[in-house]
């Protein structure tokens, strides 16, 4: 900006100007550089490069499109089968006798088998 008093334009922008300001914002001038460009103050040009960004027009930091959104079939979901009860065979004697040694060995004493 220059220094000193400056005789801005006020009122709305012109369909002209606006362009002008998408494309020198677009070309990657400043702020400052922009309002000097269109004779306005640099507040009312960030205000409009907001709206003009806002709008969806080209900006420099382009976005990505949102991905399309994915239809799915609405089906009914199966019932899932009945768990089967599950028992733990009964063991003999002998047999609780050899599954306790193993656990001791393995550092679980105390266990029941």
């Amino acid at each position: 900006m220059k220094p000193g008093l400056r005789d801005y334009k006020v009122g709305p922008f012109t369909d002209d100007e606006i362009e002008r300001i998408a494309k020198a914002f677009d070309a990657g001038q400043s702020r400052d550089e922009i309002a000097d460009l269109v004779n306005r103050s640099k507040i009312s040009v960030g205000m409009k490069i907001k709206a003009i960004k806002q709008s969806g027009r080209k900006s420099r930091d382009p976005q990505a499109a949102a991905p399309a959104p994915v239809k799915l079939k609405a089906t009914a979901m199966p019932k899932p089968a009945p768990a089967a009860v599950q028992t733990t065979p009964k063991l003999s004697r002998n047999d609780r006798i050899v599954c306790r040694r193993h656990l001791d060995d393995l550092g679980y004493q105390g266990v029941v088998c």
